[in-house]
């Protein structure tokens, strides 16, 4: 196991990743417990909020920290539009799917996520919280940390961010981990939103699709994160209103058959690129 204090900065860097924005990451010891203390670098910390992560021997808790003037943020979290709120859900319905239990409070009631349409406008009041257990499965002795707090810290900063307005780091920190930018296909900001892809590739992971390339595994940390993600429908399509689902319209896979996939118009689908390579005879190209 790493050392605590590269814990910290481990998932410091995979969160900016992530989201293309930076995080400040501090690592909290409660007993024989370990946590993590988490929130955005580029604000003020008493208007902005936190994520309290904190583990038990089984258990991972994950709790949203309000910071002590964030009532005007509190609001603009409550006049998200439906595409934000969408985004939000589904999140949830990915953490949800992995059999993480979720309470939402939205001015000190009790909310159903997934009825976002019957939630109040004029929010004074946010509570939520996540917790999953167990954090181990059968086939593994220790608790991978770094990993359970990548992944679920990413649930809940995804949900969060998604209610806010997120601006990326700059268009070239995005660019090699977007949708397209490496290949130059048409963009907008659909493909731009980090929320998507980041939602994209918690659930689905980082290897392709296709071909089943993982750059982790290829390359080390050095590949950690690195993706592309690609739209099954195609961006031509995406007519003004269009809201992504970033769990069934987005598909990570690797560069190569990323540009593959785009030598037709329309696209071709995963499906049917798998086919293509699957059908090649490897020996005539020796």
């Amino acid at each position: 196991m790493m050392s605590q204090s590269n814990l910290a900065r481990q998932l410091q860097m995979r969160f900016d990743s992530m989201f293309s924005i930076p995080f400040i990451v501090t690592q909290i010891n409660t007993g024989s417990h370990l946590g993590f203390d988490v929130y955005p670098a580029d604000t003020d910390r008493e208007y902005g909020f936190g994520l309290e992560i904190r583990f038990t021997a089984f258990r991972i808790s994950i709790k949203f920290i309000p910071g002590r003037f964030s009532a005007h943020m509190i609001r603009q979290m409550g006049n998200a539009s439906t595409e934000k709120r969408l985004s939000f859900v589904s999140y949830y319905s990915a953490a949800l799917n992995e059999r993480g239990e979720m309470n939402l409070l939205i001015n000190e009631i009790p909310s159903a996520i997934t009825d976002f349409k019957q939630w109040p406008t004029d929010w004074y009041h946010f509570e939520l919280r996540l917790t999953r257990m167990p954090i181990v499965s059968d086939d593994h002795d220790e608790v991978d940390y770094l990993h359970v707090a990548e992944h679920w810290g990413g649930y809940m900063l995804g949900m969060i961010l998604s209610l806010l307005d997120v601006v990326p780091l700059d268009d070239k920190h995005d660019e090699g981990y977007s949708e397209g930018g490496a290949v130059q296909i048409q963009s907008n900001r659909y493909e731009r939103n980090p929320l998507n892809r980041t939602a994209c590739i918690l659930v689905q992971g980082c290897t392709c699709k296709v071909c089943n390339m993982n750059f982790l595994a290829t390359y080390g940390e050095l590949g950690s994160g690195f993706i592309h993600v690609h739209h099954t429908t195609p961006v031509s399509q995406l007519t003004t209103g269009y809201i992504i689902d970033p769990l069934t319209d987005l598909v990570p896979v690797c560069p190569n058959c990323h540009a593959m996939l785009h030598k037709d118009n329309p696209p071709l689908s995963v499906r049917r690129l798998r086919e293509i390579m699957e059908s090649v005879d490897l020996t005539k190209t020796e």
